[in-house]
Protein backbone atom coordinates (compact mmCIF):
# COMPACT_ATOMS: atom_id res chain seq x y z
CA UNK A 1 0.00 0.00 0.00
CA UNK A 2 1.38 3.40 -0.99
CA UNK A 3 1.37 6.09 1.69
CA UNK A 4 1.66 9.77 0.90
CA UNK A 5 4.64 11.18 2.74
CA UNK A 6 3.89 14.57 4.25
CA UNK A 7 6.67 16.76 5.55
CA UNK A 8 6.46 17.26 9.30
CA UNK A 9 6.41 20.84 10.70
CA UNK A 10 9.92 22.29 10.33
CA UNK A 11 10.90 19.45 7.95
CA UNK A 12 11.67 20.41 4.37
CA UNK A 13 9.53 18.82 1.63
CA UNK A 14 11.21 16.00 -0.37
CA UNK A 15 10.19 16.98 -3.90
CA UNK A 16 13.44 17.03 -5.95
CA UNK A 17 13.77 14.05 -8.35
CA UNK A 18 16.99 12.81 -10.03
CA UNK A 19 16.58 15.21 -12.97
CA UNK A 20 16.22 18.16 -10.58
CA UNK A 21 19.17 16.93 -8.48
CA UNK A 22 21.31 16.53 -11.63
CA UNK A 23 20.36 20.00 -12.85
CA UNK A 24 21.16 21.59 -9.47
CA UNK A 25 24.49 19.71 -9.40
CA UNK A 26 25.30 20.67 -13.01
CA UNK A 27 24.50 24.26 -12.15
CA UNK A 28 27.58 24.30 -9.89
CA UNK A 29 29.81 21.40 -11.00
CA UNK A 30 29.21 21.92 -14.72
CA UNK A 31 30.04 25.62 -14.73
CA UNK A 32 33.70 25.30 -13.79
CA UNK A 33 34.75 24.63 -17.40
CA UNK A 34 33.42 28.08 -18.32
CA UNK A 35 36.31 29.81 -16.54
CA UNK A 36 38.79 27.11 -15.44
CA UNK A 37 39.99 26.38 -19.02
CA UNK A 38 40.97 30.01 -19.64
CA UNK A 39 42.45 30.34 -16.15
CA UNK A 40 44.58 27.22 -16.79
CA UNK A 41 46.02 28.78 -19.96
CA UNK A 42 46.77 32.01 -18.08
CA UNK A 43 48.74 29.99 -15.50
CA UNK A 44 50.32 27.22 -17.63
CA UNK A 45 50.29 28.48 -21.23
CA UNK A 46 50.49 25.73 -23.90
CA UNK A 47 51.02 23.00 -21.27
CA UNK A 48 47.57 23.78 -19.75
CA UNK A 49 45.81 20.60 -21.03
CA UNK A 50 47.90 18.39 -18.70
CA UNK A 51 46.82 19.95 -15.36
CA UNK A 52 43.24 20.15 -16.74
CA UNK A 53 43.35 16.38 -17.38
CA UNK A 54 44.74 15.66 -13.89
CA UNK A 55 42.08 17.94 -12.35
CA UNK A 56 39.37 15.99 -14.23
CA UNK A 57 40.74 12.67 -12.93
CA UNK A 58 40.78 14.00 -9.35
CA UNK A 59 37.21 15.25 -9.87
CA UNK A 60 36.09 11.78 -11.04
CA UNK A 61 37.78 10.18 -8.03
CA UNK A 62 36.04 12.55 -5.61
CA UNK A 63 32.71 12.04 -7.42
CA UNK A 64 33.04 8.26 -7.04
CA UNK A 65 33.44 8.66 -3.27
CA UNK A 66 30.35 10.88 -3.07
CA UNK A 67 28.17 8.04 -4.40
CA UNK A 68 28.88 6.34 -1.06
CA UNK A 69 28.46 9.53 0.96
CA UNK A 70 25.00 10.26 -0.53
CA UNK A 71 23.95 6.68 0.29
CA UNK A 72 25.12 6.99 3.91
CA UNK A 73 23.59 10.41 4.68
CA UNK A 74 20.04 10.68 3.24
CA UNK A 75 19.13 13.57 5.58
CA UNK A 76 21.59 15.95 3.92
CA UNK A 77 24.54 17.78 5.38
CA UNK A 78 27.55 16.45 3.51
CA UNK A 79 30.65 17.13 5.63
CA UNK A 80 28.42 18.30 8.47
CA UNK A 81 26.49 15.02 8.69
CA UNK A 82 29.55 12.80 8.26
CA UNK A 83 31.37 14.38 11.22
CA UNK A 84 28.39 14.68 13.61
CA UNK A 85 29.01 11.44 15.50
CA UNK A 86 32.78 12.02 15.64
CA UNK A 87 33.04 15.65 16.78
CA UNK A 88 30.26 18.25 16.79
CA UNK A 89 32.76 21.13 16.79
CA UNK A 90 34.67 19.71 13.79
CA UNK A 91 31.41 19.01 11.93
CA UNK A 92 30.48 22.68 12.37
CA UNK A 93 33.94 23.83 11.21
CA UNK A 94 33.53 21.67 8.08
CA UNK A 95 30.10 23.19 7.46
CA UNK A 96 31.41 26.74 7.83
CA UNK A 97 34.28 25.99 5.40
CA UNK A 98 31.67 24.81 2.93
CA UNK A 99 29.63 27.98 3.47
CA UNK A 100 32.74 30.03 2.61
CA UNK A 101 32.89 28.14 -0.70
CA UNK A 102 29.18 28.65 -1.45
CA UNK A 103 29.49 32.39 -0.85
CA UNK A 104 32.42 32.68 -3.31
CA UNK A 105 30.70 30.32 -5.79
CA UNK A 106 27.63 32.55 -5.91
CA UNK A 107 29.66 35.71 -6.50
CA UNK A 108 32.19 34.33 -9.03
CA UNK A 109 29.44 32.56 -11.02
CA UNK A 110 27.26 35.68 -11.21
CA UNK A 111 30.17 37.84 -12.36
CA UNK A 112 31.44 35.23 -14.87
CA UNK A 113 27.91 34.97 -16.33
CA UNK A 114 27.93 38.61 -17.39
CA UNK A 115 31.46 38.42 -18.79
CA UNK A 116 30.16 35.60 -21.01
CA UNK A 117 27.14 37.67 -21.97
CA UNK A 118 29.46 40.55 -22.90
CA UNK A 119 27.51 43.29 -21.09
CA UNK A 120 29.08 46.71 -20.54
CA UNK A 121 28.57 46.75 -16.73
CA UNK A 122 29.14 43.15 -15.52
CA UNK A 123 29.59 44.07 -11.83
CA UNK A 124 26.28 45.95 -11.59
CA UNK A 125 24.44 43.22 -13.54
CA UNK A 126 25.90 40.46 -11.35
CA UNK A 127 24.80 42.35 -8.23
CA UNK A 128 21.25 42.68 -9.58
CA UNK A 129 21.18 39.00 -10.63
CA UNK A 130 22.04 37.86 -7.08
CA UNK A 131 19.00 39.79 -5.79
CA UNK A 132 16.64 38.40 -8.48
CA UNK A 133 17.76 34.76 -7.97
CA UNK A 134 17.32 35.25 -4.23
CA UNK A 135 13.70 36.33 -4.77
CA UNK A 136 13.06 33.26 -7.02
CA UNK A 137 14.45 31.03 -4.26
CA UNK A 138 11.94 32.34 -1.75
CA UNK A 139 9.36 30.43 -3.83
CA UNK A 140 10.96 27.07 -2.97
CA UNK A 141 13.53 24.47 -4.10
CA UNK A 142 11.16 22.66 -6.48
CA UNK A 143 10.68 25.81 -8.58
CA UNK A 144 14.39 26.60 -8.68
CA UNK A 145 15.24 22.94 -9.52
CA UNK A 146 12.69 23.06 -12.37
CA UNK A 147 14.34 26.23 -13.67
CA UNK A 148 17.76 24.55 -13.40
CA UNK A 149 16.56 21.65 -15.62
CA UNK A 150 15.45 24.07 -18.38
CA UNK A 151 18.87 25.74 -18.28
CA UNK A 152 21.06 22.64 -18.00
CA UNK A 153 19.62 20.64 -20.95
CA UNK A 154 20.46 23.21 -23.69
CA UNK A 155 23.85 23.87 -22.06
CA UNK A 156 24.75 20.18 -22.14
CA UNK A 157 23.68 20.05 -25.80
CA UNK A 158 25.83 23.10 -26.66
CA UNK A 159 28.85 21.65 -24.80
CA UNK A 160 28.51 18.35 -26.73
CA UNK A 161 28.23 20.20 -30.08
CA UNK A 162 31.24 22.38 -29.17
CA UNK A 163 33.13 19.17 -28.34
CA UNK A 164 32.22 17.68 -31.75
CA UNK A 165 33.37 20.76 -33.71
CA UNK A 166 36.57 20.82 -31.60
CA UNK A 167 37.52 17.22 -32.53
CA UNK A 168 38.88 18.10 -36.04
CA UNK A 169 41.23 20.61 -34.33
CA UNK A 170 42.80 18.06 -31.97
CA UNK A 171 45.57 17.32 -34.52
CA UNK A 172 46.58 20.98 -34.49
CA UNK A 173 46.27 21.00 -30.68
CA UNK A 174 48.62 17.98 -30.47
CA UNK A 175 51.25 19.93 -32.47
CA UNK A 176 50.89 23.04 -30.24
CA UNK A 177 50.74 21.41 -26.82
CA UNK A 178 53.89 21.61 -24.68
CA UNK A 179 55.01 19.17 -21.99
CA UNK A 180 54.68 20.34 -18.36
CA UNK A 181 57.71 22.43 -17.42
CA UNK A 182 59.12 23.94 -14.23
CA UNK A 183 59.65 20.84 -12.10
CA UNK A 184 57.37 18.79 -9.84
CA UNK A 185 56.73 21.52 -7.25
CA UNK A 186 55.80 24.14 -9.87
CA UNK A 187 53.41 21.73 -11.62
CA UNK A 188 51.81 20.82 -8.29
CA UNK A 189 51.26 24.54 -7.58
CA UNK A 190 49.74 25.02 -11.05
CA UNK A 191 47.34 22.13 -10.44
CA UNK A 192 46.29 23.59 -7.08
CA UNK A 193 45.62 27.02 -8.64
CA UNK A 194 43.15 25.58 -11.19
CA UNK A 195 41.47 23.12 -8.82
CA UNK A 196 38.13 24.94 -9.15
CA UNK A 197 36.15 22.09 -10.75
CA UNK A 198 35.70 20.39 -7.38
CA UNK A 199 33.25 23.04 -6.24
CA UNK A 200 29.75 21.63 -6.51
CA UNK A 201 30.11 18.03 -5.41
CA UNK A 202 29.31 18.83 -1.75
CA UNK A 203 26.15 20.58 -2.99
CA UNK A 204 24.50 17.27 -3.88
CA UNK A 205 25.41 15.73 -0.51
CA UNK A 206 23.81 18.73 1.18
CA UNK A 207 20.68 18.37 -0.97
CA UNK A 208 19.85 14.74 -0.08
CA UNK A 209 17.44 16.08 2.56
CA UNK A 210 15.11 17.48 -0.14
CA UNK A 211 15.41 14.53 -2.59
CA UNK A 212 12.52 12.17 -3.30
CA UNK A 213 12.76 8.94 -1.32
CA UNK A 214 13.43 5.58 -3.00
CA UNK A 215 10.26 3.47 -3.51
CA UNK A 216 11.21 0.93 -0.80
CA UNK A 217 12.18 3.51 1.85
CA UNK A 218 10.25 5.66 4.34
CA UNK A 219 10.64 8.95 6.20
CA UNK A 220 11.80 6.92 9.22
CA UNK A 221 14.31 4.86 7.17
CA UNK A 222 15.16 7.10 4.21
CA UNK A 223 17.17 6.19 1.12
CA UNK A 224 17.84 8.45 -1.89
CA UNK A 225 20.04 6.17 -4.06
CA UNK A 226 17.59 6.27 -6.99
CA UNK A 227 17.89 10.08 -7.02
CA UNK A 228 21.53 10.71 -6.16
CA UNK A 229 23.30 7.97 -8.20
CA UNK A 230 22.10 8.85 -11.72
CA UNK A 231 22.57 12.57 -10.96
CA UNK A 232 26.21 12.11 -9.91
CA UNK A 233 27.12 9.64 -12.71
CA UNK A 234 25.63 11.82 -15.45
CA UNK A 235 27.16 15.11 -14.35
CA UNK A 236 30.52 13.58 -13.39
CA UNK A 237 30.87 12.04 -16.87
CA UNK A 238 30.01 15.33 -18.60
CA UNK A 239 32.29 17.46 -16.40
CA UNK A 240 35.36 15.19 -16.58
CA UNK A 241 35.19 14.19 -20.27
CA UNK A 242 34.14 17.54 -21.76
CA UNK A 243 36.46 19.68 -19.59
CA UNK A 244 39.42 17.51 -20.66
CA UNK A 245 38.43 17.50 -24.35
CA UNK A 246 37.85 21.28 -24.50
CA UNK A 247 41.04 21.88 -22.48
CA UNK A 248 43.05 20.01 -25.12
CA UNK A 249 41.25 21.66 -28.06
CA UNK A 250 41.82 25.17 -26.61
CA UNK A 251 45.53 25.19 -27.54
CA UNK A 252 44.57 24.88 -31.24
CA UNK A 253 43.19 28.46 -31.13
CA UNK A 254 45.52 30.66 -33.20
CA UNK A 255 47.71 33.29 -31.58
CA UNK A 256 47.02 32.72 -27.85
CA UNK A 257 49.32 34.82 -25.64
CA UNK A 258 49.46 35.60 -21.91
CA UNK A 259 50.00 39.19 -20.72
CA UNK A 260 49.85 40.07 -16.99
CA UNK A 261 47.62 37.11 -16.20
CA UNK A 262 45.19 37.85 -19.06
CA UNK A 263 44.86 35.72 -22.20
CA UNK A 264 44.60 37.31 -25.64
CA UNK A 265 43.72 35.58 -28.92
CA UNK A 266 44.56 36.55 -32.50
CA UNK A 267 41.22 38.29 -33.06
CA UNK A 268 40.09 39.09 -29.49
CA UNK A 269 41.58 40.62 -26.34
CA UNK A 270 41.00 39.33 -22.81
CA UNK A 271 39.45 35.93 -23.57
CA UNK A 272 40.55 34.26 -20.30
CA UNK A 273 37.12 34.54 -18.69
CA UNK A 274 35.10 33.44 -21.76
CA UNK A 275 37.38 30.97 -23.55
CA UNK A 276 34.52 28.68 -24.65
CA UNK A 277 32.88 31.57 -26.50
CA UNK A 278 36.14 32.19 -28.41
CA UNK A 279 36.42 28.45 -29.20
CA UNK A 280 32.88 28.41 -30.59
CA UNK A 281 33.54 31.48 -32.74
CA UNK A 282 36.82 30.12 -34.20
CA UNK A 283 36.04 26.40 -34.54
CA UNK A 284 32.51 26.81 -35.94
CA UNK A 285 33.67 29.76 -38.05
CA UNK A 286 36.45 27.66 -39.62
CA UNK A 287 34.02 24.92 -40.68
CA UNK A 288 30.84 26.83 -41.54
CA UNK A 289 31.92 30.42 -42.16
CA UNK A 290 32.30 33.62 -40.05
CA UNK A 291 28.54 34.22 -39.67
CA UNK A 292 28.00 30.73 -38.19
CA UNK A 293 30.99 31.36 -35.89
CA UNK A 294 29.49 34.63 -34.63
CA UNK A 295 26.07 33.02 -34.07
CA UNK A 296 27.62 30.09 -32.18
CA UNK A 297 29.59 32.52 -29.99
CA UNK A 298 26.32 34.25 -29.03
CA UNK A 299 24.58 30.91 -28.34
CA UNK A 300 27.49 29.81 -26.10
CA UNK A 301 27.38 33.18 -24.32
CA UNK A 302 23.66 32.80 -23.70
CA UNK A 303 23.59 29.24 -22.40
CA UNK A 304 26.71 29.59 -20.26
CA UNK A 305 25.51 32.91 -18.92
CA UNK A 306 22.32 31.16 -17.79
CA UNK A 307 24.18 28.10 -16.46
CA UNK A 308 26.48 30.30 -14.40
CA UNK A 309 23.40 32.02 -12.97
CA UNK A 310 22.08 28.52 -12.20
CA UNK A 311 25.31 27.96 -10.19
CA UNK A 312 24.37 31.01 -8.10
CA UNK A 313 21.03 29.31 -7.47
CA UNK A 314 22.66 25.99 -6.48
CA UNK A 315 24.96 27.74 -4.00
CA UNK A 316 21.99 29.57 -2.44
CA UNK A 317 19.92 26.34 -2.13
CA UNK A 318 22.87 24.47 -0.59
CA UNK A 319 23.79 27.21 1.89
CA UNK A 320 20.22 27.76 3.12
CA UNK A 321 19.74 23.95 3.45
CA UNK A 322 22.89 23.66 5.52
CA UNK A 323 22.05 26.53 7.90
CA UNK A 324 18.56 25.05 8.44
CA UNK A 325 20.02 21.63 9.22
CA UNK A 326 22.50 23.11 11.70
CA UNK A 327 19.81 25.16 13.44
CA UNK A 328 17.73 21.97 13.83
CA UNK A 329 20.71 20.44 15.68
CA UNK A 330 21.14 23.58 17.85
CA UNK A 331 24.48 24.37 16.16
CA UNK A 332 23.14 27.72 14.92
CA UNK A 333 20.64 30.10 16.59
CA UNK A 334 16.91 29.12 16.23
CA UNK A 335 16.28 32.00 13.80
CA UNK A 336 18.07 29.93 11.09
CA UNK A 337 15.44 27.18 11.52
CA UNK A 338 12.46 29.34 10.53
CA UNK A 339 10.87 28.47 7.17
CA UNK A 340 8.53 30.50 4.98
CA UNK A 341 5.27 28.99 3.60
CA UNK A 342 7.17 27.31 0.74
CA UNK A 343 9.51 25.52 3.17
CA UNK A 344 12.49 27.81 2.49
CA UNK A 345 14.88 28.75 5.35
CA UNK A 346 14.56 32.55 5.45
CA UNK A 347 17.73 33.71 7.27
CA UNK A 348 20.06 31.25 5.48
CA UNK A 349 18.77 32.46 2.13
CA UNK A 350 19.18 36.13 3.12
CA UNK A 351 22.79 35.37 4.09
CA UNK A 352 23.39 33.72 0.68
CA UNK A 353 22.14 36.93 -1.02
CA UNK A 354 23.82 39.65 1.07
CA UNK A 355 27.40 38.29 1.32
CA UNK A 356 27.92 37.37 -2.39
CA UNK A 357 26.39 40.71 -3.43
CA UNK A 358 28.90 42.44 -1.13
CA UNK A 359 31.83 40.40 -2.51
CA UNK A 360 30.89 41.35 -6.08
CA UNK A 361 30.73 45.06 -5.26
CA UNK A 362 33.95 45.06 -3.22
CA UNK A 363 36.09 42.97 -5.63
CA UNK A 364 34.51 43.12 -9.09
CA UNK A 365 37.16 40.88 -10.70
CA UNK A 366 37.05 37.14 -11.43
CA UNK A 367 40.75 36.52 -10.71
CA UNK A 368 40.40 38.26 -7.30
CA UNK A 369 37.33 36.16 -6.48
CA UNK A 370 39.09 33.00 -7.74
CA UNK A 371 41.85 33.87 -5.26
CA UNK A 372 39.32 33.35 -2.41
CA UNK A 373 38.25 30.03 -3.84
CA UNK A 374 38.91 26.37 -3.15
CA UNK A 375 40.19 26.53 0.48
CA UNK A 376 36.61 26.15 1.69
CA UNK A 377 35.41 23.35 -0.59
CA UNK A 378 38.69 21.38 -0.61
CA UNK A 379 38.77 21.64 3.20
CA UNK A 380 35.17 20.43 3.49
CA UNK A 381 35.72 17.53 1.06
CA UNK A 382 38.94 16.56 2.91
CA UNK A 383 37.15 16.48 6.27
CA UNK A 384 34.18 14.56 4.82
CA UNK A 385 36.33 11.87 3.16
CA UNK A 386 38.64 11.58 6.17
CA UNK A 387 35.80 11.23 8.66
CA UNK A 388 33.65 8.83 6.57
CA UNK A 389 36.55 6.56 5.54
CA UNK A 390 37.68 6.13 9.17
CA UNK A 391 34.17 5.67 10.62
CA UNK A 392 33.91 1.91 11.13
CA UNK A 393 30.30 2.13 12.34
CA UNK A 394 29.28 2.83 8.72
CA UNK A 395 28.57 0.02 6.24
CA UNK A 396 31.26 0.68 3.63
CA UNK A 397 32.88 -2.05 1.49
CA UNK A 398 36.61 -2.51 2.02
CA UNK A 399 37.63 -1.34 -1.48
CA UNK A 400 35.37 1.76 -1.12
CA UNK A 401 36.98 2.57 2.23
CA UNK A 402 40.55 2.20 0.87
CA UNK A 403 39.78 4.39 -2.18
CA UNK A 404 38.09 6.98 0.05
CA UNK A 405 40.99 7.15 2.52
CA UNK A 406 43.51 7.46 -0.36
CA UNK A 407 41.44 10.30 -1.83
CA UNK A 408 41.39 11.94 1.62
CA UNK A 409 45.23 11.95 1.70
CA UNK A 410 45.36 13.53 -1.78
CA UNK A 411 42.80 16.20 -0.82
CA UNK A 412 44.65 16.93 2.44
CA UNK A 413 47.85 17.66 0.49
CA UNK A 414 45.86 19.96 -1.85
CA UNK A 415 44.32 21.82 1.10
CA UNK A 416 47.65 22.35 2.88
CA UNK A 417 49.16 23.70 -0.36
CA UNK A 418 46.19 26.07 -0.82
CA UNK A 419 46.53 27.38 2.75
CA UNK A 420 50.20 28.18 2.12
CA UNK A 421 49.81 29.58 -1.43
CA UNK A 422 46.62 31.64 -1.10
CA UNK A 423 46.68 34.04 1.87
CA UNK A 424 43.46 35.82 0.79
CA UNK A 425 41.57 32.52 0.61
CA UNK A 426 43.01 31.52 3.99
CA UNK A 427 41.86 34.80 5.59
CA UNK A 428 38.37 34.64 4.02
CA UNK A 429 37.83 31.03 5.15
CA UNK A 430 39.05 31.85 8.68
CA UNK A 431 36.71 34.86 8.93
CA UNK A 432 33.69 32.77 7.86
CA UNK A 433 34.62 29.93 10.26
CA UNK A 434 35.19 32.39 13.15
CA UNK A 435 31.83 34.11 12.52
CA UNK A 436 30.14 30.70 12.35
CA UNK A 437 31.71 29.51 15.60
CA UNK A 438 30.57 32.74 17.30
CA UNK A 439 26.97 32.06 16.15
CA UNK A 440 27.36 28.46 17.36
CA UNK A 441 28.47 29.70 20.80
CA UNK A 442 25.42 32.01 20.94
CA UNK A 443 23.14 29.07 20.01
CA UNK A 444 24.68 26.85 22.73
CA UNK A 445 24.43 29.64 25.34
CA UNK A 446 20.74 30.17 24.54
CA UNK A 447 20.04 26.43 24.74
CA UNK A 448 21.64 26.27 28.22
CA UNK A 449 20.17 29.43 29.73
CA UNK A 450 16.36 29.80 29.93
CA UNK A 451 16.81 33.57 30.47
CA UNK A 452 18.45 33.96 27.02
CA UNK A 453 15.72 32.13 25.11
Amino acid sequence: MHHRRHAQPGERPRNVDWKGAAALLYGDWGTSKAYVIGLAFAVCGYSAPWPILVMSLVTALVGYNYLTICRLYPHGGGVYASLRNRSKVLSSVGAFLLMADYLVTASISALSAFYYLGVSHPVECAFAAILVIGVINFRGTKESAGLAIWISIPTMAVVLILGLVAIPHLGEAARMIQPPHGGLLKNWENLVVIMLALSGIEAIANSTGVMKLDPHSSVKFPSVNFTSKPAIYLIMAEVCVMTSLLGFAMVALPGLTVTNGEVNAMDAMGVRDYMLREMGKVFVGNQFGPLAGTISAWIISGVFGLLLLSAVNTAMVALSSLTHLMARDLELPPVFYKLNRQGVPIVGLLLSIIVPAGLILSMGDISKLADLYAVGVVGAITMNLGSTSTDFTQSIKRHERIIMFSTFLLMLSLELTLLIMKPNARIFALVVVAAGLLLRWIAKSKAKSPLLR
